[in-house]
């Protein structure tokens, strides 16, 4: 029987498996002094416009997530809640883990006085609305690209991908959002118990989170205002990768570049989820060059946004001193709920 560490170790050694066939690709097939070449080029206005982007980029993802927590009738101060967001971003940058940044950021959140069940279950419905969004962009990306995709490019893989992930999402969302599916869940808890295979405490976590997103039903109105937050985050992030684009001398129409960015973003979360830096970064790469941009090009557009999206979220580093993060249940001072 393969044991949970057992599993761990086979998960890291895919992974840098992974990476290091996206290093050895890159190394073969890129031409690494023209992309230095293409970065050194870059418009320095068009970093600064970049800059002021994904600090918007941020500024709104905080934003949709506190308005699903405030959905669940949970108040939380939007700077403190900024606070928490800045910290979990600056760990994904560190901790190249898919959860890692949300893990932080439930930690986080709950140590201020909001409930477990409340934070993770915002955090899942925040996670499939900026999923449907991202499907919906690309679509519109893809449509806007019908009949001018570059040859080897074929538009109805791309379709089909994204009319999946969509399908699929919107299950998933159906799912959680069933009292039938959580009543079956609950059976399957109960079952568990009764042998001892899940620990106690876990078990009754997973019943709060469960009644946490039955909340949603009755949640139209907060969903759907997500969802329109979500579009225009997510076209933030398109917009920043056409301004990088133009400033590292990508010569498109602009509506040409913000599809092919639209479509590269939602080939790149797809990606990141199996893998964070890697794969994801990897598939992005691989969608620009698909879609007729320069594999220079377009690796150095992926190094200039993870530069830029760094940079970014860097004044998260100044929180971990004004708000350190204390493990130990014992020497943490709780702070007032209201941050």
């Amino acid at each position: 029987m393969v044991t949970r560490n057992q599993k761990r170790r086979r998960s890291k050694a895919l992974h840098l498996l992974i990476v290091a066939g996206l290093l050895t690709a890159l190394i073969s097939f890129v031409d690494l002094p023209s992309v230095g070449s293409v970065l050194a080029g870059v418009s320095k206005t068009s970093i600064a416009l970049a800059l002021i982007v994904a600090t918007l980029d941020r500024i709104l993802m905080t934003y949709k997530w506190r308005q699903l927590l405030a959905a669940l009738d949970t108040k939380l101060r939007f700077i403190t809640a900024l606070r928490i967001h800045y910290q979990s971003l600056v760990s994904g940058r560190i901790i190249p883990a898919p959860l890692g940044a949300d893990v932080l950021r439930v930690y986080l959140t709950t140590r201020v006085g909001i409930a477990y069940e409340a934070v993770i279950s915002s955090i899942i419905i925040e996670k499939l609305v900026a999923m449907l969004a991202s499907v919906v962009i690309a679509i519109g990306g893809l449509l806007l690209l019908s009949g001018h995709f570059p040859q080897g490019a074929r538009s109805n893989v791309f379709l089909v991908i994204a009319a999946a992930s969509f399908v699929t999402g919107v299950g998933v969302f159906a799912i959680l959002l069933m009292t039938r599916a959580h009543r079956l869940g609950a059976t399957f808890l109960d079952w568990l118990d009764t042998r001892d295979i899940l620990p106690k405490r876990f078990g009754r976590l997973l019943r709060k989170i469960s009644s946490s997103l039955l909340l949603f039903r009755n949640r139209a109105m907060a969903l759907g205002i997500n969802g329109v937050l979500a579009l225009i985050e997510h076209c933030t992030q398109v917009v920043k990768l056409v301004i990088l684009s133009i400033g590292l001398g990508l010569s498109m129409p602009v509506l040409t570049i913000g599809a092919i960015a639209a479509i590269a973003l939602f080939v790149r979360r797809i990606g990141g989820f199996v893998e964070a830096w890697g794969l994801g970064e990897g598939s992005a790469v691989v969608t620009l060059v698909l879609l007729g941009i320069n594999a220079e090009l377009a690796v150095a557009l992926l190094i200039a946004n993870f530069a830029v999206s760094t940079i970014a979220v860097a004044p998260g580093v100044i929180f971990y001193y004004t708000h350190p993060i204390i493990l130990s249940r014992e020497k943490l001072e709780e702070e007032p709920a209201n941050g």
